[in-house]
């Protein structure tokens, strides 16, 4: 059987189950079938059926990409042009995606960064946010002479004009004096503290600590940008 006919397969059989009214009226079609098999057998083989459509894919794909080749070859002229095998890379079915992904980063990074412009503080002071994201954002406006803090518990090797990089712990800030800070952001960073994935030491306390060390810095009157997750059992609904 070929991997259409297996995917138009599975579709049916995901169909074809016959149970009373009754439970017709409760359940899906998807979910009838997965308290049938069992959720281990659902799993294995709702990956099966997406492992089979990946083929199709680029079966479809590789055709496109033969086709799009030898146009290429035909219609190109130029010596320094040519197609070389050994330098070959596919990429294939970009031609099906979107011009981006907008996800809730790059939203979110220009959140931020719009109310740091509006603020436009002396000095701007950051734990840990994105630097390919909100922290490019900043040195856009800020320039050389009111720049950016940043601050980072991994290393930095390459120097970002008009952003002073420190390589600290933002649950120790020793170095920055209580009430001192005009503004500061952390973004989608504290969650993260404590947990071991950026090298730091395991402290199931971690983001509490760094909070309060916020707090502890940040001036009267100063402005926070924080964002971090809050589903409905963080916030006790």
């Amino acid at each position: 059987m070929g991997a259409i006919g297996e995917v138009k397969c599975l579709d049916r059989l995901f169909c074809i189950i016959k149970l009373n009214r009754e439970e017709k009226s409760k359940m899906n079609c998807k979910e009838k079938f997965r308290n049938i098999v069992g959720d281990k057998n659902y799993i294995k083989l709702r990956s099966l059926k997406k492992s089979i459509l990946n083929i199709k894919k680029r079966i479809v794909w590789n055709k496109r990409y033969k086709e799009d080749l030898k146009n290429y070859s035909i219609a190109n002229k130029r010596e320094a042009f040519r197609f070389e095998k050994n330098s070959e890379y596919k990429i294939l079915g970009e031609w099906e995606k979107e011009a981006g992904t907008l996800g809730p980063y790059f939203w979110q990074d220009l959140w931020a960064a719009q109310h740091v412009y509006r603020n436009n503080p002396e000095r701007h002071y950051d734990i840990g946010s994105s630097i390919s994201g909100f922290i490019g954002h900043l040195t856009s406006f800020r320039g050389t002479n009111r720049g950016v803090f940043l601050i980072d518990v991994r290393p930095l090797k390459t120097k970002i004009p008009g952003v002073e990089f420190v390589q600290g712990d933002a649950k120790r800030l020793e170095n920055i004096k209580d009430n001192s800070v005009e503004s500061l952001s952390s973004l989608c960073a504290l969650e993260h503290f404590g947990l071991g994935r950026y090298g730091d030491e395991i402290d199931p306390e971690g983001c509490f600590k760094a909070l309060r060390e916020m707090q502890r810095i940040l001036r009267p009157g100063g402005g926070i940008i924080f964002i971090g997750p809050c589903g409905a059992r963080a916030c006790g609904v």
